[in-house]
């Protein structure tokens, strides 16, 4: 064999293999994280469900509920770590539907499912994301990306972290010790 048919060979070998590890790579499933990557500049959440809508800002650093009547007022500290941690581990795993007609099925569509939206200071929206109900086994809920048909079982959110888009459920109930007068 002459050497320049063997380096073809080689060259046509080394494409292959690269091909079949680009093959192998798509073949396993990756995690997708997609509220873990926003999570450190998010500066405005958005959680609506039907006609009900919560506004959460970042105002230094502790978060605020936004009022119908424009007034901001404490979040509850507690219930907006668990809010961020559990969107933080986060992570698209299986799907399991790609047709719109399953949406209300999974309770995934606008009218059923918990909108969740990620914004930065300028209001740009850095990700956002519909929770459904909570799916047979307890522990998962199901997802899917607004202006997309494909429903997923994610891992890392349970279904109560999430909270309510209610503005009460929100609010702080810590009296600050400055409000307490004494004689």
């Amino acid at each position: 064999m002459s050497g320049s048919l063997l380096k073809k060979l080689a060259g046509l070998t080394a494409i292959l293999i690269g091909l079949w590890a680009v093959y192998l790579y798509r073949q396993v499933p990756h995690g997708r994280s997609p509220f873990a990557q926003a999570s450190g500049s998010v500066e405005k959440i958005l959680m609506m469900q039907g006609a009900q809508t919560v506004q959460l800002s970042k105002q230094g650093e502790s978060w605020k509920v936004l009022l119908s009547t424009g007034v901001a007022r404490p979040a509850d500290e507690t219930k907006m770590k668990t809010l961020l941690s559990s969107l933080k581990d986060f992570q698209i795993e299986e799907e399991i539907s790609d047709r719109a007609d399953r949406h209300a099925e999974y309770q995934v569509d606008e009218g059923g499912g918990t909108r969740i939206v990620f914004q930065d200071s300028k209001g740009r929206t850095l990700v956002e994301g519909i929770f459904g109900k909570q799916a047979p086994d307890f522990t998962h809920s199901y997802f899917r990306f607004p202006r997309q048909l494909s429903v997923y079982i994610p891992r890392g959110v349970l279904p109560g972290d999430l909270g309510k888009p209610e503005h009460n459920h929100w609010l702080s109930r810590e009296q600050k010790p400055s409000a307490f007068k004494t004689k």
